[in-house]
């Protein structure tokens, strides 16, 4: 899930032919999902649970945030 062409390019190129030898596919859908505005583990957590429950599947959920620890995690998810 993701209108990202970069992340979409990015996970085939890791995961394409493992999961093809897993006889698994990948499917890429552009859902509008509205984004929690918290914590990073908070954010997936509920974007992983909006979109099994949008499309009733197994998903892989990918996200990343920059945060300095001594600057209380600025700049963070919102980056």
């Amino acid at each position: 899930m993701s209108s990202n062409s970069g992340k979409r390019e990015e996970i085939s190129r890791l995961l394409g032919g493992f999961l093809q030898s897993l006889g698994v596919g990948l499917e890429f859908i552009d859902l509008d999902i509205p984004e929690l505005q918290a914590s990073g583990e908070d954010i997936i957590r509920d974007k992983v649970l909006l979109c099994a429950q949008k499309l009733n599947s197994i998903l892989i959920c990918e996200d990343s945030a920059l945060c300095f620890h001594a600057w209380n995690d600025f700049p963070g998810v919102y980056m």
